[in-house]
């Protein structure tokens, strides 16, 4: 069970895909963790979304909007959603990564940009200044 990409930006579709035995699962979202594979589904879940796996693999599928910065796992929890079940698979096992939710990137040229802008004005001063002598 694996997301798309490790990282996404608040407001991104979480795309998850993976491989699994045919059958009904649930994939649900749910914040960092430590995760053992047969436990009962845990509560808490963020969002989830029933999926198929035929010929032994879950197609890509949406299973959540970045709403939150942090960072989350993907649980496969064997039957469909709100049946219970156990933990057949995550995406992290672990608690430290899982995949990311960040804020908005902060455009590489900004920097520039506000140093161009205040050159300009600067620039604009001096002209200003320069032709009200004359």
């Amino acid at each position: 069970m694996q997301t798309a990409s490790p990282s996404y930006r608040v407001g991104d579709p979480v795309l998850i895909e993976g491989q699994a035995p045919d059958g009904t699962y649930c994939a649900a979202v749910l914040p960092n963790g430590l995760w053992t594979i047969g436990d009962p589904a845990p509560s808490g879940a963020l969002s989830s979304v029933t999926v198929t796996s035929s010929s032994g693999a879950i197609p890509q599928t949406q299973i959540w909007v970045a709403t939150a910065l942090g960072s989350y796992d993907v649980l496969l929890i064997s039957g469909a959603c709100g049946t219970g079940g156990t933990i057949v698979a995550a995406s992290d096992p672990g608690v430290v990564s899982g995949f990311q939710v960040l804020g908005e990137a902060i455009p590489a040229m900004s920097p520039l940009g506000l140093f161009v802008l205040i050159a300009l004005i600067a620039l604009l001063g001096v002209w200003l200044l320069a032709t009200r002598r004359v």
